[in-house]
């Protein structure tokens, strides 16, 4: 009975025993299914955070080997100890060794970033020193509260933009620092002279209000400012060209009322004047294209009318032709054309009074020959052609400021402005200025032959 009562109780013994293994390697079976799937969880967690870092900015090369330290330890997994069952250095340690690795170079990245940003700030700043204090400041708080490093790489493209604009900006304004400078100079000139500089001078301030403006303020307005810089200096420039003719303007005609006092024509002149006044009734830039061609014609008067008043005041001596006194020459004034030697020879009382060079009738219209008898003198005397336009003899009609008729079929003792005095004398009947019949007589000496000649005087023309 004691026999069969031990063994039992050892049977049960070891029935207890077999269930307690059953019971601590299903316990051991469960715990290691417990940390294979808190593995697999951190595991995703670690490369979830490096997604994420790089889709914020981090480098991939730069989070490259951390990724590649993940796979390492999900390979080790598959080792031949269960991962939950390692000691120190066990996979969940080392994905957190990863995961500070992977802060570490997020806050580098951060670091590194924020410094580009910030010398992209300064490169505006550079850029355009009229930034306004309070841009500066919301760009440097936009810095300051980046949250992550693709922010600040794309603010400092941002700022690199506006860097690369004001520089484009503050050019446009700079390149048109010397029209200004230039103007500036013009106007001090002018209003030195008297002339009106107003809007010459709102074009100087125009571009100096432009070099105070922030660079994205600037925008279109050299274009303008530049458009309104070269007008006034063109204006001003006009204005001072002619400013400049106006004192020639007045010689001129004062140099016109002496000649009228001593009967020498002056329509050519007169006609350079009444262009000059014109000018002041055209616009500025036409004014100013028209200016230096009514100088010319201004100066080319001047000239020909000092000359010519030159010429009347001093006549040259009364020498030429037979000279001297003529014993059997009748009394009173004769007036003797020489037709070969183009010259003229005026007698009074038999005596020579005045002798000059002349200009007669071309060949195919030969000056009449014979004595004939001064009947008609006047001034300003309108020649009109008697032959019509299609005619080699045909001329415009003209103004002459002397004529002394002594051939009734109108031939006359006249000046002729439009020949040379230089042009008259021997040969001259032959030349481009040869008359139609008429005598030209030089310009210095009309004057004084036509006070002189009377209603009567006899014109002797010979060979």
């Amino acid at each position: 009975m004691r026999a069969d009562s031990a063994g039992g109780l050892r049977l049960k013994r070891l029935a207890l025993l077999a269930g307690l293994v059953a019971v601590l390697l299903a316990a051991s079976g469960f715990a290691v299914q417990s940390a294979e799937h808190g593995f697999v969880v951190k595991l995703a967690s670690a490369q979830r955070q490096l997604d994420q870092e790089q889709q914020a900015g981090v480098p991939a090369e730069a989070l490259s080997p951390l990724r590649d330290k993940l796979h390492g330890i999900e390979q080790a997994r598959f080792g031949p100890v269960p991962a939950g069952w390692l000691p120190y250095g066990s996979p969940s340690a080392q994905i957190d060794a990863v995961i500070r690795e992977g802060r570490t170079e997020w806050d580098r990245t951060m670091a590194q970033d924020r410094l580009l940003a910030a010398a992209s700030l300064q490169a505006l700043v550079q850029a355009d020193p009229n930034l306004q204090p309070a841009s500066k400041a919301s760009y440097q708080q936009r810095i300051d509260g980046a949250d992550s490093p693709a922010a600040l790489v794309q603010l400092a493209s941002e700022l690199r933009d506006k860097a690369t604009s004001a520089a484009a900006a503050r050019k446009a304004v700079s390149d048109l620092q010397a029209k200004r400078d230039a103007l500036a100079t013009a106007i001090e000139k002018a209003k030195a002279r008297g002339l009106q500089v107003d809007a010459a001078l709102k074009a100087v301030a125009d571009y100096d209000a432009l070099t105070t403006l922030p660079a994205d303020q600037i925008g279109d307005r050299p274009a303008a400012v530049g458009q309104a810089l070269d007008t006034e200096a063109a204006g001003l420039g006009g204005r001072q060209t002619l400013a400049d003719l106006q004192p020639k303007r007045d010689a001129l005609a004062a140099l016109i009322a002496t000649a009228k006092a001593k009967n020498i024509a002056v329509d050519d002149a007169q006609k350079a004047v009444a262009a000059y006044d014109a000018l002041k009734d055209l616009p500025l830039d036409q004014a100013t294209q028209q200016a230096s061609a009514v100088a010319a014609s201004i100066n080319a008067q001047t000239a020909s009318l000092q000359k010519k008043i030159k010429d009347a005041d001093n006549p040259p001596p009364t020498t030429g032709g037979t000279g001297g006194c003529l014993p059997n020459m009748a009394a009173g004034h004769v007036i003797i054309v020489r037709l070969a030697t183009q010259h003229l020879d005026a007698y009074d009382n038999g005596c020579l009074y005045m002798s000059m060079p002349i200009t007669t009738g071309r060949p195919a219209l030969p000056t009449d020959q014979g004595t004939f008898h001064v009947f008609y003198k006047t001034t300003n005397y309108k020649m009109i052609s008697p032959w019509p336009k299609p005619s080699p003899y045909w001329y415009p009609t003209v103004m002459v400021p002397h004529v002394i008729e002594f051939v009734s079929d109108g031939t006359f003792l006249h000046d002729s402005p439009w020949e040379p005095d230089s042009a008259m004398g021997p040969g001259s009947q032959n030349g481009p200025s040869a008359s139609h019949g008429c005598v030209h007589i030089p310009s210095y000496a009309i004057n004084k032959l036509y006070d002189w000649a009377q209603i009567g005087d006899t014109v002797i023309s010979q060979p």
